[in-house]
């Protein structure tokens, strides 16, 4: 069977799972909080978002509003987080 992994968008921790979802929630076990944990190929796409497609206030956005961004500027598409 497949394994997934998947990214805390804090710390860059990661855990494996047997299912393919964009994004999990779990409590980070480095004391990150709860959050939401995205499929790695996602956060990939997320981190290569080019510096002047990244609105102004990139760092204070969440991976939510990031993975918005990269909708936006069309470097992920629906099939993506499929």
């Amino acid at each position: 069977m497949a394994s997934y992994t998947y990214v805390c968008p804090e710390c860059g921790n990661t855990v494996e799972r047997e299912y393919r979802v964009p994004s999990i929630i779990r409590t980070c076990e480095s004391g990150c909080g709860f959050d939401h944990y995205v499929r790695a190929e996602l956060a990939d796409a997320i981190a290569e978002v080019p510096e002047e497609s990244r609105p102004d206030d990139w760092d204070d956005l969440t991976s939510t509003e990031r993975l918005l961004v990269a909708f936006r500027e069309g470097f992920l598409s629906m099939g993506d987080v499929r």
